[in-house]
């Protein structure tokens, strides 16, 4: 069972779902996330679980393996838009 976190941030579902799934996949486009990520990964004992990639989900998404693909892109709040 292999699951993509398609826009993983700090970790916070990624982490939890090394839990319950064989491996992951964290993707993120900026390496100070995946840095996070990696660090609370390691403080959670799931970082042998996690294989992190930095660059985009949309780049990627078509040499991507996976049973299970979570999208929980980043949100800007109200005046993302504007």
């Amino acid at each position: 069972e292999i699951v993509v976190d398609a826009f993983s941030g700090p970790g916070g579902n990624a982490i939890q779902f090394a839990r319950f799934f064989k491996q992951v996949i964290a993707i993120d486009i900026d390496p100070v996330k995946i840095a996070c990520s990696q660090w609370n990964a390691k403080i959670y004992g799931v970082f042998d679980k996690i294989e992190y990639i930095q660059g985009s989900y949309f780049d990627l998404v078509k040499t991507l393996k996976a049973d299970v693909v979570f999208l929980s892109p980043p949100w800007g709040g109200p005046q993302y838009n504007k």
